[in-house]
């Protein structure tokens, strides 16, 4: 079997469709279901977070923002700080599960799941 990937950015911020087509080796069609593809600008996402963590977890932030991270019962574990830019926080002390942080910029906010191994 061969492995193939492609990478497209377009030109303008409209929704794309998009579906695959798929042949088999004895001529059979099949295609998958349609999905939208959104813009992925800056703009959409202000914080970018790695999601599998073992002792820091990393934040890109596009702008200054406060986080507040709770484990997946809801309990607040950790609040604080960060700048525009990488930022690290060091999870080295919690335990292994998943984890929510939240994310307050000036203008936009943001949810993300994590786990730490």
């Amino acid at each position: 079997m061969t492995s193939r990937s492609f990478a497209y950015t377009p030109f303008d911020e409209q929704i794309k469709y998009y579906r695959l087509k798929a042949t088999s080796v004895i001529e059979q069609v099949v295609y998958s279901n349609v999905i939208a593809l959104k813009s992925t600008s800056g703009t959409d996402v202000p914080f970018t977070i790695s999601t599998f963590v073992t002792s820091q977890l990393t934040v890109n932030a596009s702008e200054a923002f406060q986080y507040r991270i709770a484990d997946i019962n809801g309990r607040t574990i950790a609040i604080g700080k960060g700048i525009k830019g990488i930022n690290s926080i060091d999870m080295s002390y919690k335990t292994a599960g998943m984890y929510v942080i939240q994310l307050f910029g000036k203008s936009k906010q943001q949810s993300e799941r994590f786990i730490k191994q």
